[in-house]
């Protein structure tokens, strides 16, 4: 594990501190996120703070977890209609001898 600033443990027990004096149901994520804001400040510069010069808020991890969902959300509509076609053509197939039966069986009643 790398080396940790004095500054950076302190901003990380400020965030902690802030966190803590509430009840447990005040802490969530966006309690958590706001107490962050409230230590290191707002993000800056398009950037994510704390993620480094290469990271900018397009590539956070709030859009990367949309781009997963829309991805998921493509493979299961993909395995349903894959899924719907083949039972259509189970279907298909079963009205096929259902009308066959049928056929033989009018002309079993004919002889």
């Amino acid at each position: 594990m790398g080396r940790s600033s004095f500054r950076s443990i302190r901003e990380k027990d400020e965030v902690n501190s802030l966190y803590e004096k509430v009840t447990e149901e005040e802490r969530t994520t966006e309690y958590k996120e706001a107490c962050f804001v409230k230590v290191m400040g707002e993000d800056g510069h398009g950037r994510v703070r704390t993620w480094g010069s290469g990271i900018s808020k397009p590539q956070s991890s709030e859009d990367a977890s949309k781009s997963i969902r829309s991805q998921i959300r493509e493979e299961v509509q993909s395995q349903f209609d894959s899924q719907i076609a083949k039972m259509k053509a189970q279907m298909d197939e079963t009205t096929g001898v259902q009308q066959n039966m049928q056929v033989l069986l009018e002309r079993a009643d004919i002889h």
